[in-house]
């Protein structure tokens, strides 16, 4: 049955009107609440709330928030338990009106948490996939967008519609979580969601002129990146006649002949065809692909160069300051939650994408501001992958490393190529642009994450034969470490799916119909890396958690506004900056110690005007 509230007196046939008294007292006799609402649109600042639907199965209330204050429901909202369907969305509507939810299920999140690292089908993950996977039910999703227009009986029933089965899915949703022994995985995503619902609704101030001399520097840095691929086509052309008909030829004022190029070089297809001409083959020129001959020929780092500069000129040009909202003056990013191993993803824009420690990445950031009298406060886990492989492996020489406040990657160089640690940092001969420590901390990290020996020689320059040498003398020095790689991948093979870690008990799916030489190759290197980069994850979202607790429970002038890979970045009243960080240091190493037992935990805290390392 569905009712309406509004002063307006819609009068429908298919449903009745009633009052908010009445569907508070049947709200209070339900267990568990239905939730969904209708929007103007995505921005909960420059957007109307349209409709609020709350109920179960069997009841249905739309809510007419233009004419009712939803102020009301306040109470009976946050003390009993809600479902919803992509909760995120809803909450920061709700929250702005001044109601906070804390206690839900997330039909939305659920499923994601079953889909981890299969790749879902657009629309797998929506209401109407779930409905139509666990019910038969075919939502009828097309009147969507209408209630723009008006209230009319087909909006009635659509937005009833919207609640009227999350219940029975939640219940079928939550029987293969049983099965699975995902409980405190739906935990921990229920709580965290919260979070990142608020650090969306709270955003990060922009320097907006200093945004746009960063994007002058980029844009220069991209011409100069051109003009030196051009240079080097011309240089080309004059000893291959096959690649003058890429230039052209101008006159100066002295009427010299001067070769440019016709090069597009944001055309993925004219690169395609420039690198086949000079031996390479390739369908693509993804970042991998010139990675992998970066050593090869010159053109291959810049074409690198060139695409790290584009995407960054893309992501963090002028289109930066117009995802500044009019309302509150700041940025809203948005956070995919659950990725193939439980990390998160920052969108519009992609904050993960600033390059980490590199100057350019560094004045990017320092453009991301406190609001005055306020302090930006952030914290980042030290080698924290590396100490989540010595506590998995219990490797003794990765442990004892820790333990004594050694370095890892120093001392397991010394071991690997037979060298005094002292030597550690001088050049490899093989490439000499690079150290000895540098090499053994792209095997220590390239190991984790599924590195072969091809890949490894192609970073050291080493012939295979060698390479694999050195890889094998390397797990010789730590069996530990590679036995429990070795664990892993044969896991993942043999059972189609890796548990992340025994603490909150994440599964990354793989295909079981995918039985390819090529495909179980790429699920022996994700069952490798996914426990580790999951952990990680379970690890940074648990911090979340007991940090957004702090600041609630204790009223804490503190705003917790973004994370990016390791990092917790915060906005805090300055005079309460310092106690802030200690708070921040404490309970990010008390969360990583709810996993990590056997070596310590370090966070590098930074308190500043701007976001900076």
């Amino acid at each position: 049955m569905i009712y309406t509230i509004s002063k307006d007196n819609w009068q429908f046939s298919n449903c009745l009107p009633t009052t908010v008294e009445n569907c508070i007292e049947y709200l209070e006799s339900i267990d568990m609440i239905s939730l969904d609402t209708e929007t103007q649109g995505f921005d909960i600042y420059t957007k109307k709330l349209l409709t609020l639907q709350l109920g179960d199965k069997n009841i249905q209330y739309i809510i007419d928030c233009n004419t009712i204050d939803i102020l009301q429901f306040k109470d009976i909202l946050e003390k009993k338990t809600i479902i919803a369907h992509n909760m995120k969305f809803d909450f920061k509507f709700l929250y702005h009106k001044g109601i906070d939810i804390k206690n839900f299920y997330d039909t939305f999140l659920i499923e994601a948490i079953l889909r981890t690292g299969l790749d879902n089908q657009p629309g797998e993950l929506s209401l109407k996939g779930v409905a139509f996977k666990y019910l038969n039910i075919d939502l009828d999703k097309t009147i969507r967008g209408q209630i723009h227009v008006g209230i009319s009986e087909s909006v009635i029933q659509y937005a009833a519609d919207d609640i009227t089965y999350l219940e029975d899915i939640l219940k079928l949703q939550l029987n293969l979580i049983k099965k699975w022994s995902l409980e405190n995985t739906v935990k921990l995503e229920m709580l965290v969601c919260r979070c990142f619902a608020i650090q969306e609704y709270n955003g990060i101030k922009i320097n907006q002129e200093k945004i746009k001399e960063v994007v002058n520097e980029i844009s220069l840095i991209n011409i100069e990146l051109e003009n030196k691929l051009d240079n080097l086509i011309v240089s080309l052309a004059k000893e291959d006649k096959r690649f003058k008909r890429f230039t052209r030829v101008q006159l100066n004022l002295f009427t010299e002949e001067i070769k440019k190029t016709t090069i597009n070089w944001s055309s993925p297809a004219q690169k395609v065809e420039i690198i086949s001409l000079l031996g390479y083959n390739t369908k693509s020129v993804n970042e991998q692909y010139l990675s992998s001959y970066k050593n090869s020929h010159p053109i291959f780092e810049l074409l690198l160069e060139k695409s790290k500069i584009s995407k960054l000129e893309n992501s963090f040009g002028l289109k930066l300051l117009s995802f500044i909202n009019p309302v509150t003056n700041r940025i809203h990013p948005e956070i995919r939650q659950i990725l193939s191993t439980g990390r998160i993803s920052v969108s519009n824009p992609g904050m993960q994408q600033i390059p980490a420690h590199s100057e350019l990445g560094k004045k990017i950031k320092s453009c991301f501001v406190a609001k005055e009298g306020n302090k930006i406060v952030s914290a980042d886990y030290s080698a924290i992958e590396l100490k989540i492989v010595a506590e998995f492996s219990q490797d003794p020489l990765w442990i004892d490393t820790f333990n004594n406040g050694g370095d890892l990657h120093s001392i397991l160089c010394a071991e690997t190529f037979n060298i005094p640690i002292e030597n550690v940092k001088d050049p490899f001969p093989n490439k000499p642009d690079i150290t000895y420590r540098f090499l053994q901390k792209s095997l220590n990290f390239g190991l984790i994450y599924g590195l072969g020996v091809d890949g490894f020689a192609n970073t050291s320059k080493l012939p295979k034969k060698k390479a694999k040498e050195i890889i094998e003398k390397f797990f010789k020095k730590v069996p530990d470490v590679k036995n429990l790689l070795s664990l892993l991948a044969n896991s993942g093979v043999s059972h189609k799916y890796i548990r992340i870690n025994n603490t909150f008990g994440r599964i990354r799916f793989f295909d079981k119909h995918n039985e390819t030489e090529e495909y179980l190759a790429s699920i022996k290197r994700a069952s490798m890396n996914a426990p580790i980069q999951g952990t990680n994850a379970d690890i940074l979202k648990l911090a979340i958690i007991k940090l957004q607790d702090k600041i609630d429970t204790q009223n804490l002038p503190v705003k917790l506004i973004l994370n990016v890979h390791d990092e917790i970045i915060s906005e805090c009243r300055e005079d309460f900056a310092e106690e802030w960080s200690n708070i921040l240091e404490e309970t990010m190493i008390k969360a990583a110690q709810v996993i990590i037992k056997s070596v310590p935990v370090k966070v590098d805290k930074v308190i500043s005007n701007y976001w900076t390392d």
